[in-house]
């Protein structure tokens, strides 16, 4: 049998950093790492090797961990959120399906979002759950007897239910859509799920387990995944105005926070240590 791999080699880890170009310093963290006290003499200019023996040892110690240190510092990432500019108002077509829990079915944000949707071009069908539809046949067969083959997409509000039902029924609902074959983006809307910053912070960290969920599902459904959204506490045209047109994106925004200030968007990005001293008392062995 031939062997043929189909994945990138890795290239060699540089020894001296890019940004090191000073060919002299090269030369001397060369020698260190090397412990080549010879080298190291020449590249001091010293004669005589005796004051450097005791110390080398060390700073090429020294030399490593703290290459390996930045390495992996460089690895660290943190969350950030972006404000995105305004858009216009957005249209909706088709039929949407709206899943409210039955114990915010008369809830400010499930008569509101039906009136959005129904007001921005949607056909609005309303879906009410209980506690009972968290089992993913129940609710695969409620889902039959409500023939919702042919929706356009889906905004579940199951997140107003108590904990854990909100997070098993959003599971319940991902399942049985795709049993009941309705392959339409579902969006899943929490409130105090996430913070953008400052003054804004999580106020719900039950609610935030819908985001962990949400990203898992993101990658294992695709086809049948819109996205998440963090909502105010109180709907008004605004944020109504601003959910419905993420509801109507073109699909590259899928992690979304709706504020008075704006709709932002979740970041990954890098967060160095370099500019820190962080305090390093775990020490991993075996």
């Amino acid at each position: 049998f031939q062997h043929q791999n189909y994945w990138p080699e890795a290239s060699p880890l540089e020894t001296v950093p890019a940004a090191s170009a000073d060919p002299a310093d090269a030369a001397f963290w060369e020698a260190v790492e090397r412990e080549d006290l010879q080298a190291l003499a020449d590249t001091l200019e010293l004669a005589d090797t005796e004051p450097l023996g005791p110390v080398l040892p060390a700073l090429s110690s020294w030399r490593r961990q703290s290459r390996d240190r930045s390495t992996v510092d460089n690895w660290r990432y943190r969350v950030t959120w972006t404000r995105l500019a305004d858009e216009r108002p957005a249209r909706l077509t088709g039929t949407w399906l709206l899943v409210v829990p039955g114990t915010a079915a008369d809830g400010q944000w499930a008569a509101a979002a039906g009136h959005a949707l129904t007001a921005r071009g949607a056909t609005v069908r309303t879906l009410v759950l209980t506690e009972s539809h968290t089992e993913r046949k129940v609710l695969a067969d409620r889902l039959g007897e409500e023939a919702v083959d042919g929706v356009s997409g889906v905004l579940s509000l199951l997140s107003s239910a108590p904990h854990p039902q909100s997070l098993h029924g959003s599971l319940a609902l991902l399942q049985a859509l795709g049993d009941t074959g309705v392959d339409a983006p579902l969006w899943c809307a929490t409130h105090g799920a996430v913070g953008v910053g400052g003054t804004d912070t999580v106020t719900d960290p039950e609610q935030a387990l819908l985001w962990g969920f949400g990203r898992t599902a993101a990658l294992e459904h695709p086809e049948r995944w819109g996205g998440l959204v963090d909502l105010p506490e109180t709907p008004d045209e605004r944020s109504l105005t601003r959910l419905t047109a993420a509801l109507a994106g073109d699909g590259r925004e899928d992690q979304l926070a709706v504020r008075t200030t704006g709709v932002f968007a979740r970041r990954l990005t890098r967060a160095p240590l370099v500019d820190s001293a962080p305090a390093r008392n775990w020490r991993p062995g075996g």
